[in-house]
């Protein structure tokens, strides 16, 4: 099973259940002169009848993602950098992500954040997002999903870690991450729930409370029938009126 994780992830206390150690994550380094080589190591307890945790996800903070439990990464350019570690616990519903800064030396380059509103393409998936963001209110967010082929509406993707889709909300600089979990519907308007073997789509609708005014980034998570897993991203720039969200 292939999978495409870029993701800003929602810290999650790293407790495992029944009072059993918990996994955690060790770096070489966390700071240094670009360019900076940094080894992560994932320290997991064993549990009969094997490891806790099945599997390991690491996204660098610069569009490289990697897998298992020791990885090292080159971070070429001065910046602050934000590690995110997945760790898919044996036999558990939730995974345990972990969030860390590695900041690297030098003059880095400025690049202006600007919104976007193009569609995504990510392996043969289009990915529209619709809806509208503002301050002070619920805001709903719609992902529309078709291939990028055909046109035709896909209806049959898959629920991912008992949802069915996962979103991130990031303000600019980080000072606010939120998670939530996605809604999908019938032609009736039914709620589809996001039980084994469901199909879903083509639309996976979001929630959210945007707090202030300001740019967004928003990073919606995605299974599809062949098991992949698709990541969108997004910038929303709410304001007090009424504004459209669009795709980064």
């Amino acid at each position: 099973m292939r999978r495409l994780l870029i993701l800003a992830a929602l810290v999650l206390p790293a407790s495992a259940s029944g009072g059993a150690p918990s996994p955690s994550i060790v770096a070489s380094a966390l700071t240094g002169p670009a360019p900076l080589t940094v080894r992560f190591t994932a320290q997991a307890p064993v549990v009969d009848p094997g490891p806790a945790v099945a599997s390991y996800s690491w996204d660098f903070g610069d569009g490289v993602t990697a897998s298992g439990p020791a990885v090292a990464h080159r971070f070429a350019k001065p910046g602050r950098y934000v590690l995110n570690s997945d760790l898919r616990r044996r036999g558990a519903m939730s995974d345990i992500v972990f969030r860390q800064y590695v900041t690297v030396q030098g003059t880095a380059e400025s690049i202006p954040l600007v919104e976007d509103r193009s569609a995504k393409v990510i392996d043969g998936v289009r990915v529209e997002l619709d809806g509208v963001a503002h301050v002070g209110g619920p805001s709903e967010l719609e992902f529309h999903f078709t291939d990028a082929q055909t046109g035709a509406p896909m209806t049959d993707l898959k629920p991912y870690l008992s949802a069915a889709g996962h979103l991130i909300v990031a303000s600019q600089g980080l000072y606010t991450i939120d998670h939530g979990h996605g809604e999908a519907f019938d032609a009736s308007g039914s709620e589809l729930w996001a039980m084994p073997g469901a199909s879903l789509g083509p639309d996976i609708s979001f929630h959210h409370r945007f707090g202030a005014p300001g740019l967004y980034k928003l990073w919606g998570q995605f299974q599809t029938a062949s098991g992949q897993i698709i990541t969108a991203n997004a910038r929303s720039p709410p304001r007090w009126r009424r504004s459209q969200a669009w795709l980064r």
